[in-house]
This record gives structure tokens, C-alpha cells and sequence, in this order.
């Protein structure tokens, strides 16, 4: 939920720093509940929760939201807790 509202500031700021027209943004999650969360627009939720939503539908819209599978989701090489001395791990 945090990264979602980061990659959306994010896209902003880059927008609007770079000063120049982006047609198009693409967001991608791993998470099914993240995604459900942004659909669901008439399902209450604890502040936290209900602050990140109201940012992130403001500033992105549902049809810019894609799901990504964990086992291809680029990110997760980062925080996966990858040995280093496994280099085929990696590429993999």
C-alpha cells in the first residue's frame, strides 16, 4: 500500500518536474489485495488504509493498475533475501 502511494507521488512529481506531456502511466502490484482495494470504492476501510486509497485513486485511476505475479515481479530481486554468492539466482 506505501509503495503504491509512492509510485503514484512519484509519477507525479516526475511529470511535472520534467515538463513535459506523459500520455501514458502503467502501475504494477504483486498484490491481489492491493488491486482489490483500489477497485473497491464503496468498502470502508481503517484510516491508514482509507488515507493511501483516497491519494492513490486521486492521483492514478483503476484502468492504470496491473497485476504482476511475485515469481516475475522485477522488485522482489531486491527484497527477496537473495544469496549473493548465487549469481544464477539472480538472472533467474
Amino acid at each position: 500500500m506505501t509503495a503504491a502511494d509512492i509510485a503514484v507521488k512519484l509519477s507525479k512529481m516526475l511529470e511535472t518536474s520534467l515538463n513535459i506531456p506523459i500520455n501514458q502511466v502503467y502501475y504494477w502490484s504483486d498484490s491481489m489485495c492491493l488491486l482489490r482495494y483500489i477497485s473497491y470504492e464503496l468498502t470502508q476501510f481503517k484510516t491508514f488504509v482509507a488515507n493511501r486509497l483516497t491519494l492513490i485513486r486521486e492521483k492514478s485511476n483503476v484502468a492504470q493498475w496491473n497485476y504482476v505475479s511475485s515469481k516475475d515481479n522485477p522488485a522482489d530481486i531486491a527484497s527477496g533475501g537473495l544469496n549473493i554468492h548465487d549469481p544464477v539466482q539472480i538472472i533467474q
